[in-house]
């Protein structure tokens, strides 16, 4: 149901004004503005405003040409919650328009948080991290498993595994990532560094020079690089210290893989003088394999 396209909806009749009768599911209305609230789930999490603006002047001269998809409020059906149309509505208002063109939908949380995130994914290039978010929302808040979400996209299970790993990039280094429009392949080496500082670093020496993702790799080289170490003497503590920092951020990672998988997975964190200690408690079967038993 949530790949079902807004523009199935255009063949219908002319919409009508929202009244006080309950609408139908499918129904085509003209709503107020100002009764819709925003998708909880939308996983956008950056518009333009230049190209806000510029479909708020198309909008003034033809109109909205196709309808945004909405939901009644739960606990108020005079009101609306917006499964789809983001930009539409946005613009529309930035236009002056006190309504817009809407189809009402009677769908659940689930069903409203899939509309949303196949409508971006349709439509418009969401960030991969955009995309990572919105996954692991949606595995999150609906007890989905990897492979049920990817069924219901479309989408390879490897392939949401792969997006969900950027995740575990810090929030700070995430939203420098978006903020500098740098793609996933970019996002992916910077995994390979040591959380914070190092990877923010990367981030401003891609944006200054145009890296390209080989140069990136070949960046962290050198960032990852100790001084040369001389024969009988003691290698640098610093070295030392970055490779116990990669070992460290391989082994979060495939911690939460393997949570992301299902299984349960404890994790036990102590430093040390020189170093750290970790203790990793697998359970022998995954969660929903217990459940299933018998």
């Amino acid at each position: 149901m949530a790949s079902i396209m807004i523009s199935d909806w255009l063949r219908r009749t002319r919409p009508q004004e929202a009244g006080e009768q309950e609408p139908s599911d499918g129904e085509m209305l003209n709503i107020p503005v100002e009764t819709i609230a925003p998708n909880p789930y939308q996983p956008r999490q950056v518009f333009s405003e230049e190209g806000i603006v510029e479909l708020a002047d198309s909008i003034r001269r033809v109109g909205v040409l196709e309808p945004v998809l909405v939901r009644p409020e739960p606990d108020d059906p005079s009101r609306y919650q917006l499964l789809v149309g983001e930009r539409r509505l946005r613009a529309s208002r930035v236009a002056g328009l006190d309504s817009i063109p809407a189809v009402v939908r009677r769908v659940d949380d689930r069903d409203m948080a899939l509309f949303g995130l196949v409508e971006n994914l349709q439509r418009e290039d969401l960030h991969p991290l955009e995309e990572a978010a919105a996954f692991r929302r949606m595995l999150d808040e609906f007890n989905l498993t990897q492979g049920e979400l990817a069924e219901g996209l479309g989408f390879s299970q490897s392939s949401i595994s792969n997006k969900l790993r950027l995740l575990a990039l810090p929030e700070r280094v995430r939203e420098a990532v978006l903020a500098g429009g740098l793609g996933e392949r970019h996002a992916r080496c910077l995994l390979n560094l040591p959380e914070g500082e190092p990877q923010l670093e990367l981030v401003e020496q891609i944006r200054a020079e145009g890296l390209s993702v080989k140069e990136t790799e070949a960046r962290i080289q050198e960032m990852m690089s100790g001084p040369p170490v001389q024969s009988g003497r003691k290698r640098p503590l610093r070295g030392v210290v970055r490779d116990l920092r990669i070992f460290r951020n391989g082994m979060l990672q495939t911690i939460q893989a393997m949570r992301e998988a299902g299984f349960d997975v404890q994790l036990e964190e102590q430093e040390v003088e020189d170093g750290f200690r970790m203790v990793v408690e697998v359970s022998g079967r995954r969660p929903r394999d217990v459940e299933g038993d018998g």
